[in-house]
């Protein structure tokens, strides 16, 4: 599987099963006659669909789950926790996971090269 398509089915299932809980949350608030319940599961709902880009909970699960791409071209297995350069020109000497964001500028990697074929793999979801 591709490393878009492993971010995709991991965010997919992230965001997935919190919004099945807010709305399980809204239904069970609404069939105990719980308005408080109903009115929180709405609130977290709400709040995670104005602030799901910023949230960083969804990056750090990434990072858990996802440690190592394969290159689609020659089959190397890479290790995503290396010492990256990012495109602002920072570099820190210190390994960091490639879907961390970068000190310097709070961007992410758009793509990483193959260091056995130099193919650029993207890094983005689809």
């Amino acid at each position: 599987m591709s490393l878009r398509m492993r971010r995709l089915v991991v965010g997919v299932a992230y965001h997935g099963v919190l919004v099945i809980l807010c709305f399980a949350g809204i239904v069970l608030g609404e069939a105990t006659g719980n308005p408080a319940l109903s009115g929180l599961a709405a609130l977290v709902l709400v709040g995670h669909a104005l602030t799901f880009r910023l949230n960083p909970l969804g990056r750090m699960i990434h990072e858990s789950l996802i440690g190592e791409a394969d290159c689609p071209a020659c089959g190397e297995v890479i290790d995503l926790v290396q010492i990256w350069t990012c495109s602002c020109g920072f570099v820190t000497w210190q390994p960091r996971h490639a879907f961390s964001l970068c000190p310097s500028c709070r961007r992410v990697l758009s793509w990483i090269v193959c260091p056995a074929c130099e193919t650029s793999i993207p890094m983005r979801a689809a």
